[in-house]
């Protein structure tokens, strides 16, 4: 009798997943405040790019969707905040998503610019560094952060600006009074309005009292005889404030933050690396970065 044998076929691995779209949020390290000779300027914040709700940094639209491809590793960066301890002060960092077909300055943000010292320029950045007493505020960048704040011209112990923030213009230093740091824009990518990238206030020379923080986490501007001013908060990309004298430290930046949302089905098995936290809203998932890192799809 002749037997017949049925061959059984064995799974040739897992089936590719397609590439699926993806929102994102990259926010860059905001910039230090300034001080010696007088008052100076606040720093301004770091850009802010995003492509989900109504707008984006400096006025502008929100940006387009990323494709992410599974087998694609994706590098993070998260910029950090500028340092100084007095005039002078290391450069902010800009953040970004890159890897795979991704072309990278289209997911990068920009460092804020560093407020100027009394009678110095300011640097330009995501959002512009505040002008010191006689000076004009440095530009923002296009579509992630507004100008520093104009000094007030008068060529004595003055006060410094307000830096730019990602929602509007570092405040103009008038009189006695330093001007307050640009607002920060509130972002809806996590499910909850979240305001992030405000600038920092100016330092005020002949003031106990330094400018305001702009929302979103800018630092204080620092008074005379008193240097309060303070730095720009962790993972907001906001400027620090300026100071007041010459004896203590200015406010640093900020460091920045980078953030990615998907539907949680199609974005099912990812891996990443580095300082992460996950959310849920709805369908989607919400993955945040505040420290370097990698994503995996």
């Amino acid at each position: 009798m002749a037997f017949g044998y049925q061959i059984l076929g064995f799974g040739g691995g897992e089936t590719p997943r397609d590439p699926y779209s993806c929102d994102w949020l990259v926010v860059a390290g905001g910039g230090n405040g300034n001080s010696y000779p007088s008052g100076g300027g606040g720093g301004g914040a770091g850009g802010l790019r995003v492509s989900y709700g109504t707008a984006s940094g400096g006025g502008g639209s929100i940006e387009p969707n990323i494709t992410l491809a599974p087998g694609t590793v994706y590098t993070v960066q998260v910029g950090a905040g500028a340092t100084s301890t007095n005039s002078g002060g290391n450069t902010s960092e800009d953040s970004f998503i890159s890897g795979g077909t991704l072309v990278t300055a289209d997911q990068t943000s920009a460092g804020g610019g560093r407020g100027a010292n009394g009678g110095g320029v300011p640097n330009v950045g995501g959002s512009g560094g505040g002008a010191g007493y006689n000076g004009i505020g440095a530009a923002g960048t296009a579509n992630q952060g507004y100008a520093g704040g104009r000094g007030n011209g008068d060529p004595g112990p003055n006060p410094g600006a307000g830096g730019g923030g990602a929602a509007n213009t570092g405040v103009q230093a008038s009189g006695q009074n330093a001007g307050g740091g640009g607002q920060g824009l509130a972002t809806n990518i996590t499910g909850s309005s979240v305001t992030l990238a405000g600038g920092g206030g100016g330092g005020a020379a002949n003031s106990t009292f330094g400018g305001g923080a702009g929302t979103g986490g800018g630092g204080t501007g620092g008074g005379d005889p008193q240097n309060n001013s303070t730095s720009g908060q962790a993972n907001t990309g906001s400027g620090g404030g300026g100071g007041g004298n010459d004896t203590g430290d200015v406010g640093k930046g900020g460091s920045g933050i980078v953030r990615i949302r998907f539907n949680t089905d199609l974005g099912a098995g990812y891996a990443t690396t580095g300082t992460t936290s996950v959310g849920i809203d709805g369908t989607d998932t919400i993955v945040t970065w505040t420290g370097d890192g990698t994503f995996s799809p």
